[in-house]
């Protein structure tokens, strides 16, 4: 089994760690060593859980007695919803030498051709088709699908029940809130955030927040 450390001490963090109880319980895989985060952590919940807290993401950097005490370096999850957070992450551990792990839940199906980037987390009931790549540390939230030749870029989060059709592309930083569609062939630029029931029917510009059916723009960039 190799050892693994989720950072992220809240609520996507206790996901991550379902999906790592539901691999495990198919074939072990996982040691799961613990929790790190530098912010806010649900240590009462984490403890309901039986799942260590092991202090701040320095624990797990070079020196740190995660490192010191282990005898195969760990591999890590982000489990924070965040995709600017999951991006500063990313960079600061993987400068020093550390390596992410893919977290597929069992219940999920994913089909042929597709790429999933290091640390991307598929949660229950999640569904890919074929020919789909996805960016580093991307999460694919509860019963989300999507659809043939799609390319997510890196730190894109899709929510609980998102659906991206086909021929979509969602640049880096996207983020779709729960139950928002994308219709087929829609570019949504870098950054951009879809909100929570919305559908997406003409290409979105980056940085943008687009709410509503149609979707429509509900913030500009100045000037």
């Amino acid at each position: 089994m190799h050892p693994l450390v989720i950072v992220g001490g809240g609520g996507l963090g206790r996901e991550a760690l379902d999906i790592v109880e539901a691999i495990n319980s198919k074939s072990p895989t996982w040691e799961f060593i613990g929790f790190v985060a530098d912010g806010p952590a649900d240590h009462e919940l984490l403890a309901a859980r039986g799942a260590p807290f092991l202090g701040d993401i320095a624990e797990l950097e070079p020196g740190g007695a995660i490192v010191r005490e282990a005898e195969e370096i760990p591999k890590y999850v982000i489990g924070i919803g965040s995709g600017a957070a999951r991006r500063a992450i990313d960079i600061r551990l993987s400068l020093a030498g550390l390596e992410a792990a893919v977290l597929e839940h069992p219940s999920s199906s994913l089909g042929r051709e597709v790429r999933l980037g290091p640390g991307t987390l598929v949660m229950a009931g999640a569904r890919v088709t074929t020919n789909v790549r996805v960016g580093r540390h991307g999460v694919l939230n509860l019963n989300s699908t999507v659809g043939h030749d799609c390319q997510l870029g890196n730190y894109v989060t899709l929510s609980p029940g998102v659906n991206i059709s086909g021929r979509v592309a969602l640049e880096d930083g996207v983020t779709c809130g729960s139950g928002s569609v994308i219709l087929p062939g829609v570019s949504v630029g870098h950054d951009a955030v879809v909100g929570a029931g919305a559908v997406v029917v003409k290409n979105c510009p980056p940085e943008r927040t687009v709410v509503g059916i149609p979707a429509r723009t509900i913030n500009e960039v100045p000037s």
